[in-house]
């Protein structure tokens, strides 16, 4: 179960995966979708490992120290994906990329919003071109990160850092 919120797409639903649980569309969703944001308590940490082991793997880096935990909401659900069709726009509302299908899973790559010293050193995302370690945008194939920058779908605080150098 989650905690619904205002932001969270009204055509989704969440199942068991392989995974734990993802997140899925019920009916066509257009591109530029909101599908979840993440809100909740605001954590600040010189490290993301050094944060409560609960939010380790589930909150998202809002800032150079601070990150966001979205407890029990829609957006803790969504799975990473190395492929993803959803990406971050702002600094805590995930959309989608183009348009998906009724019946597709919402993924998102996790390194949108981080830049930190977080791993997850098992990815389990089953992408053609998976990386196999999820973690920081700064360890992004470039290709992957120009991609991304120009799609304009990391987080906003990341594009401020990219541009700074």
């Amino acid at each position: 179960m989650f905690t619904p919120h205002k932001n969270d797409h009204p055509h989704v639903t969440v199942r068991t995966t392989t995974k734990g649980r993802g997140v899925f569309a019920t009916r066509p969703i257009s591109k530029g979708s909101v599908i979840a944001e993440f809100v909740g308590e605001v954590f600040t940490s010189d490290y993301a490992s050094t944060l409560p082991a609960v939010m380790v793997d589930h909150a998202m880096q809002i800032g150079p120290r601070d990150y966001v935990h979205a407890a029990g909401r829609l957006a803790e659900i969504l799975n990473h994906s190395c492929d993803p069709n959803c990406g971050v726009s702002g600094l805590t509302q995930i959309v989608t990329r183009y348009d998906i299908a009724a019946g597709t899973e919402l993924c998102w790559d996790y390194a949108m919003s981080e830049m930190s010293d977080w791993r997850m050193s098992a990815c389990q995302c089953g992408a053609a071109q998976c990386r196999e370690t999820v973690g920081s945008f700064a360890i992004l194939p470039e290709t992957a990160k120009t991609q991304y920058l120009r799609e304009g779908i990391v987080s906003n605080w990341i594009k401020d850092a990219v541009s700074r150098g």
